[in-house]
């Protein structure tokens, strides 16, 4: 019989995983690893992919290991797939980071098994187009990224049997890489068969092996090797091991496919020269605007499980960015501080992470310096005037009961009082509509949207409470710089979960806002807290040329149309799971906006290393269009501190600034 079914199978190695206390770590390789190595011996094509750090923990373990997975890479018995030094989110990372941990998985992977992968797996398969640059930076020939989530996204554009075969994936830049695929369905469904959930009979069911005819790529299985003859604990539905051997469950399967006599077992890499009638080889956007950063699995599992939850995700990156920052102003830092910050910016730290693992990588954080200095966000000029009935020649100020109107030389700020210093209207000289503003009550006909909907607040959905804003009545206090550069709009808030302390500044020499919060009960949140909101006026735009831009990782913005259809970043999967998608901001700007009116959105990584999470919807004949910053979000990763003690962890920042439809947004 023709072997049509190239099948092939990718296991994930890493002893940093979240779940995993240090002193477990000869455990898992002799439960998880050695059986791997002995099924590759044993003649099973499978592929590994590891770590660079994951490697130098197994070789101070038993460094026989790595000589036998060395022998049987150059035995091309097994094929060895790399992922970078540390388990790097590359889309939340600065591109030097990104192009560091390429650059020292590489130099472990020579050092212990004396050659370069050719594959890369994309980190928990987080992919943005940006990546594929800093892969083929790094001398990869080729990437390997789920297709469940892509697919989904672009299903109307998509063949459903391009899954089967070789394509290209396109970078930012235009430059493209050969892809094959992991899917997320058939390695859960290969993990339920392991730990004993369904039979050999129901594997078969689902594959339907006896009914493919023609040749295509099979990806069996591509992810974790921990979770066979082993339990993370990661959380309570995690199954008890009911099977006696796992790993003899994986040979018996793999045995009983070989016996179809269409099924031959192959290494990654020989998907690469798979032909069938054209369907591969097509250059493909994996990203999309509704999901810019696709991850793995359901989408429960999505970029904001690294960025905006765990223990303390959001100030984690921050303390990151704080001690990257450092490390390119000290002389570039040594190979030892990049590798070390690697893996504190790692995956591990920031889902499953068990509490004795945390309070280490407290006190790591600390000692490396991600703590130390950090730019001024409440100083305010020790000789700012305070509005005391005096005029100002740059600034004319109107006030009554519910607005504080600005005019300054660039542009109009229309604060409202009576709602904690939101904005309602943002006007630029020479243009009649504002570019942001408060949408009232009513604006929208469907009854679905008949709220208001404001711009520059914080809005927070703590589980269990009503809904937390600051939009309440405050008694500003005003204030000039003495140049005349800017004037400071502050104010105590009242919220139904504590005080806070807001700054609205506006600038005279452009149209530009910044709003500056100090805010001490976000700590103990379970739920979402978001910032900035920022909401478009849909008079302002042209939604056929609506578009927004941001950094996920590289050098340069990745552009996302928001013409011809709608998205929602911030729609809750399910109850536990507050958002879905969000972006990663790594150069702290995303550009808003249409081919003549744009709205800069800034938010410093260093302050608060907030993503940016957008929603744009079709309402009536107009539409909705918001971008927000997140604080905290909620899914099966969001636990209580402790906290990590990062210098001004209750300050966030966000700015706002009109480019005009012609501005460079590179």
């Amino acid at each position: 019989m023709n072997k049509n079914i190239k099948t092939y199978s990718i296991f994930h190695l890493n002893m940093s995983f979240s779940s995993i206390e240090e002193n477990d770590r000869p455990i898992v390789l002799q439960r998880c690893y050695w059986p791997l190595l002995r099924l590759i011996e044993d003649g099973y094509p499978l592929a590994i992919e590891a770590t660079g750090l994951t490697l130098e923990h197994i070789n101070e373990i038993d460094p026989l290991w790595i000589n036998e997975l060395k022998r049987l890479v150059n035995q091309k018995k097994c094929e060895f797939v790399g992922s970078g030094y540390a388990q790097l989110i590359g889309p939340l990372a600065p591109y030097r980071m990104n192009v560091e941990n390429m650059r020292a998985g590489q130099a472990v992977y020579r050092d212990l098994l004396g050659a370069e992968p050719g594959m890369v797996l994309i980190n928990e398969q987080a992919y943005a187009p940006s990546l594929v640059d800093i892969c083929l930076e790094a001398g990869y020939k080729a990437i390997i990224m789920d297709w469940a989530n892509p697919f989904s996204q672009h299903s109307h554009q998509w063949s459903s049997s391009w899954r089967y075969y070789p394509q290209r994936a396109l970078a930012q830049s235009g430059e493209t890489i050969p892809l094959i695929w992991v899917d997320s369905i058939p390695f859960q469904r290969f993990q339920r068969y392991v730990h004993g959930e369904i039979d050999i009979d129901d594997m078969f069911e689902y594959l339907k092996v006896d009914r493919i005819r023609d040749v295509i790529a099979f990806p069996l299985y591509g992810n974790d090797a921990e979770i066979f003859d082993y339990r993370p604990g990661r959380f309570t539905t995690e199954p008890e091991i009911e099977v006696e051997n796992e790993w003899e469950r994986i040979r018996a399967l793999l045995d009983a496919m070989s016996n179809k006599g269409n099924v031959e077992f192959v290494h990654p890499s020989a998907v690469l020269s798979l032909k069938n009638k054209g369907l591969e080889g097509n250059v493909l956007s994996l990203e999309s605007p509704d999901d810019p950063i696709p991850v793995k699995k359901q989408p429960k599992y999505n970029i904001l499980r690294w960025a905006a939850t765990g223990r303390d995700d959001m100030w984690a990156n921050t303390a990151c960015w704080r001690a990257f920052n450092h490390l390119c102003a000290d002389e570039g830092g040594t190979d030892q501080q990049w590798r070390t910050l690697c893996r504190l910016w790692s995956s591990d730290y920031r889902t499953h992470i068990t509490e004795t693992r945390w309070r280490d990588y407290i006190s790591e954080l600390a000692d490396f310096g991600a703590f130390g200095a950090r730019r001024a966000v409440f100083k305010r000029a020790e000789d700012a005037l305070r509005l005391r009935g005096q005029k100002q020649s740059t600034f004319r100020l109107e006030q009554d009961k519910r607005y504080l109107t600005i005019r300054g030389p660039s542009g109009t700020l229309r604060l409202r009082l009576m709602r904690g210093l939101s904005i309602e209207g943002f006007w630029v000289d020479g243009n009649e509509q504002s570019l942001l503003r408060t949408l009232p009550h009513g604006y929208f006909y469907d009854i679905n949207w008949g709220a208001d909907f404001y711009s520059g607040h914080l809005i927070a959905q703590i589980v269990g409470r009503p809904q937390v804003t600051d939009l309440e009545k405050v008694e500003p206090e005003i204030f000039f710089d003495p140049d005349n550069r800017f004037v400071d709009v502050e104010a105590h808030v009242a919220t139904l979960a504590g005080p806070l302390f807001k700054r609205v500044r506006y600038f005279a020499d452009e149209p530009r806002v910044e709003v500056r919060y100090r805010v001490d009960w976000i700590e103990g949140v379970q739920g979402s807290v978001r910032f900035a909101n920022v909401t478009l006026n849909p008079a302002c735009y042209d939604r056929d040329s609506l578009f927004y831009a941001v950094h996920n990782g590289g050098t340069e913005m990745e552009h996302h149309s928001l013409a011809c259809q709608d998205i929602d970043h911030m729609r809750a999967p399910s109850f536990l799971v507050s958002a879905r998608a969000a972006t990663g901001m790594t150069q702290g700007r995303l550009i808003i906006g249409d081919d003549k009116h744009r709205v800069l959105l800034e938010c410093p990584r260093d302050i608060a290393a907030m993503p940016a999470l957008v929603t744009c919807k079709a309402v009536d004949d107009r539409f909705f269009c918001r971008v927000a910053l997140s604080a905290r979000e909620i899914d099966d990763t969001a636990k209580q501190g402790p906290y990590l003690p990062v210098p001004g962890r209750n300050e966030y920042m966000y700015a706002m600034t009109a480019l005009a439809g012609d501005a460079d947004i590179a």
